[in-house]
């Protein structure tokens, strides 16, 4: 361990759920138990808050495009990286458990009728609704939904395989619908 950053107990307590890196290097994490969002910049040591997230249960944390989308129980709230304002994702669906940005939107793994699915969005409005939503993999059989990366456009996850865990990708030109090619 090079150094811990605590936070400050006038931020009160925190539970962070997920985290992503700015292209600046900036450190956003997603405390889920006080819906917020709290940044470190890079060379310091400091909690800085960024935003309000208010919405119930928010999970996950993904940076596109100057904002920060954050899943939660209901579908995905937008959050600008310049002021914190926070503000609904037009028909973004409910069950998201993990985003992260790619394929040209958000990538994300969905819980829909106890089944985890790979699916990407599209979104439209610059950013403030989803398009349209792609299944990319409908029988994800993941071992958990933060076992979800893009890697160069590519999403990469854990699924659960015949003699056990499996890495499965999905190119960014790959299959479009159902289950990527083996």
């Amino acid at each position: 361990v090079l150094f811990e950053v605590p936070v400050p107990t006038a931020l009160g307590p925190a539970s962070f759920a997920d985290a992503a890196v700015l292209p600046d290097g900036t450190l956003l994490l997603l405390d889920g138990d006080g819906r917020r969002l709290l940044r470190i910049a890079p060379g310091t040591r400091e909690f800085l808050p960024l935003g309000a997230v208010d919405a119930e249960s928010p999970v996950s944390v993904a940076v596109l495009a100057g904002y920060a989308y954050v899943a939660h129980a209901q579908g995905l709230s937008r959050v600008s990286l310049e002021g914190g304002s926070a503000t609904p994702v037009r028909g973004a669906p409910a069950g998201l458990l993990r985003v992260r940005a790619g394929r040209g939107g958000l990538v994300g793994v969905q819980s829909a009728d106890g089944v985890l699915k790979v699916v990407s969005l599209r979104l439209r409005q610059n950013g403030q609704a989803v398009g349209s939503m792609e299944v990319l993999d409908d029988r994800a059989a993941m071992t958990g939904p933060a076992a979800l990366t893009v890697v160069d456009g590519a999403v990469c996850y854990i699924a659960a395989g015949d003699g056990g865990p499996v890495m499965r990708r999905i190119k960014p030109d790959g299959p479009r619908r159902g289950a990527p090619r083996r």
